[in-house]
């Protein structure tokens, strides 16, 4: 599983701060095979890298959420997926083995993949000095998470994928919710960015798309 919001946080943010580095817990030079899964299964030999969270730690939804995981896994992952076929027509095994097993295995090795493929297949037209990459069918395998350059770069930004036509329906589904006033404040990481470098950014990122 891939933890509560607090323990996944932390990790993550470890990752941005100290990416490619011993101190990154998805540390892709480590591998293909260790930034997948490698990472979740081996105890590595020195802890990950300091990360804040802080934050997180005063959000009573988050706090709620991290003492009570590993019933909500049991019970949102497996026994709702099981109990809804079930009883609205009959079929329990279905439910457990498609709606909650498989459907889990499937969801979390595609999450895997934001550590790992997004890490491996594509280019780097926004910093080469580390291993995120962007390419299409990282986005499409990760449900949207495939434009992984861009996100390291500006990992504030609301958007994975930077054109409105890159496939990231995360982004769409916000932009959708600011049209409806159900989101607001939104981050974009180029506006901090002078224009003349702003366009520069936007003329190498079309590369991907060719």
């Amino acid at each position: 599983m891939e933890g509560s919001i607090k323990w996944w946080s932390r990790g993550h943010r470890a990752h941005h701060r100290y990416t490619d580095t011993d101190l990154d817990p998805y540390n892709a030079h480590r591998g293909l095979l260790w930034s997948h899964i490698g990472w979740m299964i081996v105890k590595p030999r020195r802890r990950p890298g300091v990360a804040d969270v802080s934050d997180l730690s005063k959000n009573e939804v988050v706090r709620w959420q991290h003492r009570w995981y590993v019933w909500l896994i049991l019970l949102m992952g497996f026994a709702v997926p099981t109990v809804i076929p079930g009883l609205l027509w009959g079929d329990w095994r279905g439910g457990y083995m498609y709606a909650g097993a498989a459907r889990l295995v499937f969801v979390h090795h595609s999450t895997f993949c934001v550590n790992s493929l997004a890490h491996w297949l594509g280019d780097a037209p926004f910093d080469d000095r580390h291993t995120p990459r962007d390419h299409v069918i990282t986005a499409v395998v990760t449900l949207g998470e495939g434009y992984h350059n861009f996100h390291h770069q500006f990992p504030s930004d609301f958007r994975n994928a930077i054109r409105w036509y890159q496939y990231d329906p995360t982004k769409w589904f916000i932009a959708v919710c600011r049209w409806l006033g159900l989101a607001s404040h939104l981050k974009v990481g180029l506006r901090s960015l002078s224009p003349v470098y702003q366009a520069n950014i936007l003329s190498r990122s079309s590369l991907i798309t060719k």
